[in-house]
């Protein structure tokens, strides 16, 4: 789930996450964050049947789950976008764990978050104040404890960020959703590099974002429900890889490549599996 607070969508949107590791391949399940319960639901990745309700509601403080992520320590991340903070559970029972970086005074939301190569944890935290203040956090990655902002708030035209990907060049890819921008920042030291990719007068509204297997880029725009593809080397736009509306799809937040696998919308269907 993307809150997208700053929008006032009130969007019931949910992220999904493959975990594999868990179990035998035949049973690898998909972990969905349910933003309006609170919790954490796992369903059959074959079948889509559903398994049990893996975060029960409100564990640990959970409210309003959005991004998710699996450690190094292969344990499950959520971010609890109403209290702003980053909670741990037990990557095999659900148990809650800890509040692994504290709630905070702030107007920061915490949107996604992922590991880097560096083991620590990144976090696109939307600045619902003043969206052109938001940043890229960085945390330690076994203690939670606040490293840096890794990209400065409102480096390269910073502007709301909703979704963060590393590349395969290493570089670390922002959407910049209010100026509708694709921002990468140098991955070793978050300097800005370029605007690698822009919506332009389309105003397409862009969500999360993936490399697909083919080393392009894939994203989600949520103004114009369809998934653009990108050059993964030069930005430039190749397609409409999902058509505006195709199936139906309503307000797409993130597409995800096997072998994790999400894009949602309100009413809770899977859209797309990018690969």
């Amino acid at each position: 789930m993307k809150f997208f607070s700053f929008l006032k969508l009130n969007l019931s949107l949910v992220v999904f996450t493959l975990l594999g590791w868990l179990t035998p391949q035949a049973n690898a399940a998909v972990l969905v964050s349910s933003y309006e319960t609170n919790s954490v639901l796992r369903y059959d990745e074959n079948t889509g049947g559903f398994i049990d309700v893996f975060v029960a509601p409100g564990s640990g403080g959970l409210n309003g789950p959005s991004g998710l992520a699996i450690g190094p320590d292969n344990n499950l991340y959520v971010t609890s976008a109403r209290t702003n903070s980053i909670l741990r559970y037990d990557g095999k029972t659900g148990a809650f764990i800890d509040i692994f970086v504290a709630p905070s005074t702030s107007k920061n939301v915490p949107e996604d978050l992922l590991f880097g190569a560096d083991g620590n944890l990144y976090i696109a935290s939307f600045n619902v104040a003043s969206s052109d203040k938001s940043s890229i956090p960085r945390y330690n990655g076994k203690t939670g404890a606040f490293i840096d902002n890794f990209v400065a708030p409102g480096s390269g035209g910073l502007n709301g960020p909703v979704g963060i990907s590393f590349g395969p060049d290493d570089n670390l890819y922002v959407t910049s959703t209010v100026n509708n921008q694709i921002l990468r920042y140098d991955g070793k030291t978050g300097a800005f590099v370029d605007t690698f990719a822009t919506g332009g007068i389309s105003r397409v509204g862009f969500a999360d974002l993936t490399f697909g297997k083919d080393g392009n880029l894939y994203v989600a725009n949520f103004r114009t429900d369809s998934i653009s593809r990108y050059d993964g080397q030069t930005g430039e736009l190749i397609d409409l890889f999902v058509p505006t509306n195709s199936a139906g799809l309503d307000g797409p937040v993130e597409p995800i490549k096997p072998p994790i696998v999400q894009c949602q919308h309100p009413l809770n269907q899977l859209l797309a599996i990018i690969g």
